[in-house]
């Protein structure tokens, strides 16, 4: 005669990460001040918070080329006049780059 056994009830895996932590902490934390350009018109643009993009935007700071990147940073409403600023290549990259070292986007190599 065959003995039944009861079939166990699987365990729910326990998460490494959790996303609702995280955004728990994100919401309690400090953040620096908004980061800002003024262009060679004198207007002030107001760049985004990094932290407030979604996660697929956010592969867009990692980007190599700089127009990528201000795609992702600057409002919608202002890549018009950004984009009709006659200032030379270099000081793009250089506003990137203070941009990162603003929020801590920078590699740790770095």
């Amino acid at each position: 005669m065959a003995t039944s056994r009861a079939t166990p009830t699987p365990r729910k895996p326990k998460a490494s990460f959790s996303v609702a932590a995280a955004e728990k902490e994100w919401s309690e934390k400090e953040r620096p001040e908004p980061f800002t350009v003024e262009l060679l018109s004198g207007e002030i643009v107001t760049l985004r918070d990094p932290e407030t993009l979604g996660w697929q935007q956010l592969a867009g700071l990692n980007a190599q080329q700089p127009w990528l990147v201000l795609q992702t940073v600057v409002e919608p409403d202002d890549l018009d006049r950004f984009y009709a600023e006659d200032f030379k290549g270099v000081f793009v990259n250089n506003m990137i780059e203070a941009y990162r070292e603003h929020y801590g986007l920078l590699d740790s190599g770095e």
